[in-house]
């Protein structure tokens, strides 16, 4: 959750953020990564850190982000905030998340490169973008997005910086035509991120959580995402 959005709803009860938690839970559990070390980078309100730390029991979790105040750095709840990260933090992490990240950075294959090449063989990286330049509208330059990406060209990013790429999908199709038509409609409002009614919210949440079990994450998607693995040196 970017830090600008912070306060305009709680994470913890929105449909969109419970359900991309449960594709990264999906793709971290198939990995098979007891006592993990986990890195956010760009963890803004710090919610998937805190989700997952809970959910997999890691071993440390730091949720790193160049924003945070000092008052908003130090360790809550298991979780490290952090403005600074170090190359130790950055070569013991065994996942490495980017949420919503790269759409951000001018130089998005450089940016990542300083993380990959400071990581170790083997670790995993999970990354989330908006998706289709087609939904390009005032929530992008109210969140001061450079771009958005279809599958394939978040793919070749990652594959750019150095990782080997083990699969990758679109999150939220089933409703990317209804999202497609609002951009289009109000093109200009700032953020799209507000709070729902509750049964509204129940619904939605449950008909996107389908989606993982259905072979429809090729189709367009209001969001790219990948999974990708530093490869082990020869």
């Amino acid at each position: 959750m970017d830090l600008l959005e912070l306060g305009s709803l709680q994470p913890t009860k929105h449909w969109y953020y419970e359900s991309k938690l449960r594709a990264i839970q999906r793709a971290i559990s198939c990995e098979h990564l007891p006592d993990c070390k986990l890195l956010e980078v760009g963890s803004g309100s710090g919610f998937f850190s805190h989700a997952l730390a809970t959910r997999f029991g890691c071993k440390s979790v730091i949720a790193y982000d160049p924003n945070y105040s000092e008052a908003q750095v130090g360790k809550r709840d298991g979780v490290i905030y952090a403005n600074q990260v170090s190359q130790d933090d950055i070569h013991n992490a065994d996942i490495m998340l980017f949420l919503d990240v790269l759409e951000h950075v001018a130089d998005d294959i450089s940016f990542l490169k300083t993380f990959v090449n400071q990581s170790r063989p083997n670790t995993l990286f999970i990354f989330t973008v908006p998706a289709f330049m087609s939904l390009w509208s005032g929530h992008d330059e109210y969140l001061g997005h450079y771009r958005r990406y279809d599958r394939q060209g978040l793919v070749r990013s990652v594959e750019s910086s150095g990782l080997a790429i083990l699969s990758s999908r679109y999150l939220f199709v089933t409703i990317f035509p209804i999202a497609w038509i609002t951009r289009k409609l109000h093109k200009r409002v700032a953020s799209n991120m507000r709070a729902l009614p509750t049964a509204l919210n129940f619904v939605l949440t449950h008909i996107l959580s389908l989606e993982h079990w259905l072979p429809i994450n090729r189709l367009p998607g209001l969001t790219a995402a990948c999974v990708a693995k530093k490869p082990t040196e020869s």
